[in-house]
């Protein structure tokens, strides 16, 4: 299941200069994303990416 479920890299230098269009690229491929970024170490969060 965690190969189906796309990750958000909040350290991609493109994440930061269009966090939208991530986002966007995310939503349309899983109702969650996983979100990755330094210091969570083994914590795992997801965002939710439908629109309600």
């Amino acid at each position: 299941m965690t190969s189906d479920v796309p990750q958000i890299d909040l350290t991609d230098p493109g994440v930061s200069r269009d966090p939208f269009t991530a986002y966007g690229r995310a939503r349309e491929l899983a109702p969650i994303a996983r979100v990755g970024a330094p210091g969570f170490g083994t914590w795992r969060l997801s965002a939710l990416t439908v629109t309600l």
